[in-house]
């Protein structure tokens, strides 16, 4: 299922960070559609990805240190939009690539629709945080081009049949 983080390092060492950005592959021969949206730059980055079938996760990506090992953990990932509180998402923390570690929340599930709306319908910037054993750590993110990311994240994905968490 991991198998997807499609080109993410090359993307993050390249971009500067000014808004988000979606691209989409596919459909390949089985009819799958991937999608990718990403926010951020080379110290850290907030990533949204899917597929037309199964995969769906956000992560918060950030540079590790230089042969730094990531052991694997339980971690809380919480994302603020325009809301008043954050919302909370079970998360593990994990090796990204050489260079990144991601804290990844996964699953097709109403939590992540509910983050996904939260970013598409942000003004001003996108709050992240996560909490592992206690360590805590947060950045902000810009909304610009959030709506129009998140939408091609639904559409290319076919999320619209997720519902949202009740309120």
């Amino acid at each position: 299922m991991f198998k997807t983080f499609f080109l993410f390092a090359a993307v993050i060492s390249i971009q500067p960070a000014c808004a988000w950005e979606a691209s989409t592959e596919g459909p390949d021969v089985f009819g799958v559609t991937k999608v990718i949206a990403t926010e951020g730059g080379v110290r850290d980055s907030l990533v949204v990805q899917c597929d037309s079938k199964e995969t769906l996760f956000v992560a918060y990506v950030l540079r590790k240190k230089e042969f730094e090992e990531v052991t694997e953990a339980p971690a809380m990932l919480y994302i603020q939009g325009s809301s008043a509180s954050p919302l909370k998402l079970e998360a593990t923390i994990r090796t990204w690539n050489d260079n990144y570690a991601g804290v990844v929340a996964v699953g097709r599930i109403p939590e992540l629709m509910a983050v996904i709306a939260e970013i598409k319908d942000s003004k001003g910037k996108v709050n992240v945080g996560y909490d592992i054993s206690g360590n805590q750590d947060s950045a902000s993110f810009s909304s610009r081009g959030s709506t129009k990311a998140m939408q091609r994240v639904i559409d290319g994905c076919k999320l619209s049949d997720i519902p949202l968490p009740p309120a």
